[in-house]
């Protein structure tokens, strides 16, 4: 049994910590931020990358636990800060900046776990890959993204070849910079860095790395495979995109949000199946995030009384 402290912590992280710190994010954290928003977020994202990997190197270590539930919790406020950014840097994007919000409390729900299981002296397997994951993709992510040098060549890549392709099919479109144009006017398509699929990929390539129990051959040709994938469906979709806009007359919110996106989640969740096939511990891995929450703690036990009063 738990002591009331430690309960009351518990409920603190998995409650109290997400839910402020999304209402911060959205009041104090505006777009574009300030350079004292901006310092606050970067040092967040890298303690919290920071703490969640030596969570993860330290596994064997008595309190990577709480390395790991401290990281959690510290890249759930950088996320809070990205809030307004991801809707209004990419369109008023409400499928992305709803996904963050969700994202800040599974991580604190993440955080909460990894402090239950230490207070009962458990353990789970499937949170130490949880945070190799989130380490290793977060650092091929970001970092991508702070060398202008690199992010830039990833832009101005994509926008390219997504002209060349949309060229070699007969449609009349010449790019300037980052930027695409139909020579016959409408609507110019600008290609950020979120359009070059670089987070699905950075996803793949951490849940892959971090798997336990699989040769690195088999590790290393499954990312191929994916990698590959990803890049040429993403460059279907951005041509899509620019058809669908300028040539359809479909709006930007529809072809952007909605169909793209579904689109991309379909391509992803295929790989994932395909992943599964040929890296059975990912499957397993999957599987068991799934049922992260049949340890029960105060919290689950709180949702299955509400549950069972409805009943």
């Amino acid at each position: 049994m738990l002591d009331s402290r430690r309960v009351f912590l518990l409920y603190i992280i998995v409650i109290v910590v997400p839910l402020v710190c999304t209402i911060v994010g959205i009041l104090l954290f505006p777009y574009p931020m300030d350079s004292l928003a901006q310092t606050f977020s970067i040092v967040s994202l890298c303690i919290g990358l920071s703490l969640l990997g030596l969570g993860y190197i330290l596994k064997n270590f008595g309190k990577a636990p709480l390395l790991r539930a401290v990281g959690w919790l510290i890249f759930a406020c950088y996320w809070s800060t990205q809030i307004n950014s991801l809707y209004f840097s990419e369109g008023r994007d409400v499928f992305n900046t709803a996904l963050c919000i969700l994202g800040i409390f599974v991580l604190a729900y993440l955080s909460y776990r990894e402090m239950f299981l230490l207070f009962i002296g458990k353990k789970e397997d499937v949170l130490v890959w949880l945070a190799g994951t989130a380490f290793i993709s977060g650092t091929i992510y970001f970092t991508l993204y702070s060398v202008s040098f690199l992010r830039n060549y990833m832009i101005l890549s994509v926008a390219e070849l997504t002209t060349r392709i949309l060229r070699f099919f007969g449609f009349l479109v010449y790019r300037e910079s980052n930027v695409i144009y139909c020579e016959y006017g409408c609507m110019p398509i600008s290609i950020i860095f979120a359009c070059t699929a670089i987070q699905a990929m950075s996803l793949f390539i951490g849940m892959i790395a971090s798997l336990e129990g699989v040769k690195a051959k088999r590790k290393f040709l499954s990312l191929i495979l994916t990698i590959t994938v990803i890049w040429l469906s993403n460059l279907i979709r951005t041509s899509g995109v620019v058809y669908l806009i300028n040539m359809m007359g479909v709006s930007f919110f529809l072809a952007h949000n909605v169909i793209s996106k579904i689109g991309g989640l379909v391509v992803l969740v295929a790989l994932l199946l395909i992943n599964f096939k040929f890296l059975p511990p990912l499957y397993n891995n999957v599987c068991s995030v799934f049922n992260i929450y049949k340890e029960y703690g105060p919290l689950e036990n709180m949702v299955k009384k509400i549950l069972e009063r409805k009943v």
